[in-house]
């Protein structure tokens, strides 16, 4: 369960540290206690729903991948390489 730290103080939930605006996953045994139900009803603790995050569909058949590079690009190439290392 998630819960997020409205006050101004640092609350300790078992071992999980909750700096104030910080969220944290915590075990729903733990939720379940007093102590959090306690600050639950304050408004010190809330709980926050998780989001779920839309999936990434690939490219629909529109766009096209770049092209790989013709051989007059790669004998261009070769020859920068070549005269730069006749130049040194």
């Amino acid at each position: 369960m998630l819960i997020r730290n409205k006050g101004q103080k640092i609350i300790h939930i078992g071992r999980t540290m909750i700096l104030p605006d910080e969220t944290k996953d915590i075990d729903e045994a733990m939720a379940s206690g007093p102590a959090v139900c306690a600050l639950l009803g304050r408004g010190a603790l809330e709980t926050v729903q998780p989001t779920t995050v839309p999936a990434i569909e690939p490219p629909s058949g529109g766009e096209k991948e770049p092209a790989p590079p013709s051989d007059d690009d790669k004998k261009k190439k070769a020859e920068r390489k070549s005269a730069k290392g006749a130049a040194e």
